[in-house]
């Protein structure tokens, strides 16, 4: 069994993460700008929207383990994952369409059902997607060296297509609004562009792919999975300090909002994000380089207190620096950027460990842990942001107070540097070193060899 990925390989694969983060990133960023904007809602219905997203989100990140769990069980002829990733393309793109196509001229109740139900379904829909994919990086290659370059090219090509995105988000709207400021079929007719070009790209992850590390396992129960991944405690300490950091992700679902409220201009959220994501993509280029002379958990741990350090010492930023807060929004690009990474290459060595301890290789339920824990720290960030946003009485055509305006930046400043603090906590109790997780591949290597070595063996017998 080889553990080389080809490098056309490896770009399919990060292709089809900055397909995949072209659509998500169009809906976490620019959904508060289509609802806030254009969905025409009182305090009321903003208030119900509230409710209807952060309960829509905490489902869809408890139904990742159950979609784990799928695929765990699922048999499929000759793959495990892509399967999974086929079958998610078109849905992810309908719905995603169907999120910026609200119509206007129906009552507001009638409004909000049809975006919950499209908000529910595209959730729904991405857990499909997004679960296999990063699955994916653990059945490509069981060697820990080539599993993180794969997972540093698909993090920072996905980060080409999130940069993408965010600069030329709100461009794309006003051009599709034929001049002027973005109107609501703008939105709707750039969302139909992304998710066509996105899910298009996304679609390389089962075309250009190869599963090596693909095993035909007896079929097991979700009590067999859930024990498994019970028995996890890297995946456990993961999975809590990641949702309790959720600070970290708020900027990018509110970061238009921001930019409007608190320095008065929507357009200054794409030197925001230009900002932010040129870090990120050099952290995500530079990650494996540094993952040589520092291990995974000092770098999580030292890199996340630093990025508090940061988001608290911007707080006190006056707003009108504006060029003062880019450049605390650069340094704390780092951070996510490295967070990205490790968080994915931490939980591909726990599906190593759980398979030693277990004798069970749960990809499904592991990598579902992770996009458990990202969709529930985007629950956390749009809820934290949405609360405060209501407290200082921010609605569509309000006029923006002060209090607004400190209001909003204490969202993305202080809430992200607390977030941060606490989540290193769980960090500090990881158990796997990177001496322990070598020593798992190459133990998993060796059984691979002798399994193989046997089966040859048997059918040259049987002949």
């Amino acid at each position: 069994m080889t553990n080389k990925v080809p490098l056309k390989e490896k770009i399919c694969f990060g292709l089809a993460g900055l397909g995949q983060n072209m659509t998500i990133t169009f809906v976490n960023t620019f959904l508060m700008v289509y609802v806030y904007g254009f969905m025409n809602l009182s305090v009321k219905g903003l208030a119900s929207l509230t409710v209807i997203m952060f309960a829509a989100k905490i489902w869809d990140a408890v139904n990742d383990p159950i979609m784990g769990g799928v695929i765990d069980k699922v048999r499929f002829k000759n793959a495990k994952l892509r399967p999974f990733v086929l079958i998610s393309v078109l849905p992810v793109a309908l719905f995603t369409i169907m999120l910026f196509a609200v119509p206007s001229g129906w009552p507001e109740g009638a409004r909000l059902a049809v975006f919950g139900i499209a908000y529910l379904m595209w959730d729904a829909a991405y857990t499909v997607c997004d679960v296999p994919y990063w699955g994916l990086t653990s059945t490509m290659t069981e060697d820990t060296d080539e599993r993180t370059k794969l997972i540093s090219v698909a993090r920072t090509l996905g980060n080409v297509g999130l940069g993408l995105i965010t600069l030329i988000g709100v461009s794309m709207a006003g051009w599709f609004s034929k001049g002027g400021s973005a109107t609501a079929s703008g939105w709707t007719w750039a969302a139909v562009v992304v998710s066509v070009v996105g899910m298009g790209l996304f679609s390389l992850a089962y075309f250009a792919t190869k599963e090596r590390n693909f095993v035909k396992e007896k079929e097991t129960s979700f009590r067999d999975l859930f024990r498994a991944l019970k028995a996890n405690k890297p995946l456990q300490i993961i999975l809590i300090g990641s949702v309790i950091g959720f600070g970290r992700t708020l900027i990018q679902v509110s970061g238009s909002t921001v930019a409007l409220v608190s320095f008065g201009d929507e357009d200054k959220f794409t030197l925001m994000g230009a900002a932010t994501l040129v870090s990120m993509i050099l952290a995500t280029v530079t990650c494996p380089f540094i993952l040589k002379k520092v291990g995974k958990k000092r770098l999580m741990i030292v890199s996340s207190l630093a990025a508090a350090a940061v988001y608290l010492a911007m707080y006190f930023i006056p707003l009108e620096q504006f060029y003062a807060v880019l450049a605390g929004l650069f340094l704390t690009g780092f951070s996510l950027g490295f967070f990205m990474v490790l968080q994915t290459a931490m939980i591909a060595d726990s599906v190593d460990y759980t398979e030693i301890k277990t004798g069970e290789r749960n990809e499904g339920g592991c990598f579902a842990a992770m996009t458990f824990s990202g969709k529930l720290m985007n629950a956390l960030s749009t809820l934290a942001f949405m609360v405060i946003m209501l407290i200082v009485h921010y609605e569509q055509g309000a006029e923006i107070t002060p209090t607004m305006r400190k209001g909003a930046y204490f969202a993305v400043t202080v809430i992200p540097a607390i977030s941060c603090v606490l989540g290193t906590i769980p960090f500090f109790f990881y158990p796997l070193s990177d001496e322990e997780v070598a020593k798992n591949s190459e133990l998993l290597a060796s059984r691979d060899a002798v399994g193989e070595k046997q089966h040859t063996s048997c059918n040259e017998k049987n002949i």
